[in-house]
């Protein structure tokens, strides 16, 4: 993460190779399954290409260790991957939270679904829907448990789909706030971005 927040997405994926990837490792699945969807998002937001083979690999790891809905921080994480991997797959994880959200037993309720919902359509490259689905989301982001890094992830994709549907100006509300409360080389040039230099 700290390879991408200074614009080394490359020195990012090279230190995923070797040492956080599924295969052999020691910890627990819940850990590597959110590690490295999550770091994968990260580095596709980045404009990292050649990314399948290692998407791939996350999605047989996630099959194998969450194959039905239930712990819905590994669920959200599972639309990351099936969202690039398994449309159909998806469809059935959410169908499952819809129906445990139903019976009470999903704890952040219908935000963890709209979350997944907004990055799906994030990955369908319908970024305008993402951002109205993930906008009323970002100030219930901690009900879904993890770091506050861990959860930026979904600020990072609201951004980034604001900047490619055309709203730079909800894209630099956001990335003002992060830079108040820590520095960024990615998020200053994505506010750039949201903010481009009138023409002379």
């Amino acid at each position: 993460m700290t390879a991408i927040e200074a614009g080394d997405p490359d020195a990012a994926l090279e230190i995923y190779q070797r040492q956080i990837r599924p295969t052999g490792s020691p910890y627990p699945p819940l850990n590597v399954f959110t590690d490295t969807a999550s770091l994968l998002w990260r580095l596709s937001l980045a404009g990292t290409a050649g990314l399948e083979p290692y998407w791939r690999e996350v999605a047989a790891y996630g099959d194998r260790f969450f194959p039905q809905a239930g712990a819905h921080f590994a669920d959200v994480h599972y639309a990351l991957m099936a969202s690039t991997t398994n449309q159909e797959g998806l469809q059935t994880r959410l169908a499952q939270m819809e129906a445990r959200a139903a019976g009470g037993k999903l704890a952040p309720g219908e935000g963890a679904i709209s979350l997944c919902r907004g990055v799906q359509a994030f990955a369908e490259g319908d970024h305008e829907r993402a951002v109205r689905i993930l906008e009323p989301m970002l100030s219930e982001l901690v009900r879904i448990g993890g770091s506050h890094a861990q959860r930026e992830l979904w600020e990072d994709t609201f951004i980034v789909a604001c900047l490619r549907a055309g709203h730079g100006n909800k894209a630099a509300r956001v990335i003002s706030e992060r830079l108040h409360r820590r520095p960024s080389r990615r998020d200053q040039a994505w506010l750039r971005d949201a903010r481009p230099a009138p023409h002379s």
